[in-house]
């Protein structure tokens, strides 16, 4: 079962930047990772974050 959850705002950390998520998606490789299906490729710990797909805004540049 998916659930939405909060989270502690993240921080950019040294030669990485944030971004303001404007929208996310869920993608056939998502699923199938939950589901299971490929855990011999990519076994995964439940409870798992999932989705890597966004698209927005930087809003704190690269750190040094």
């Amino acid at each position: 079962m998916l659930e939405v959850t909060e989270v502690d705002e993240p921080h950019a950390g040294p030669g990485q930047v944030r971004i303001r998520v404007r929208a996310a998606g869920v993608n056939p490789i998502d699923w199938k990772l939950r589901s299971g299906a490929m855990a011999q490729f990519s076994p995964v710990e439940f409870p798992v974050v999932i989705g890597r797909e966004a698209a927005g805004v930087v809003d704190r540049p690269v750190t040094a």
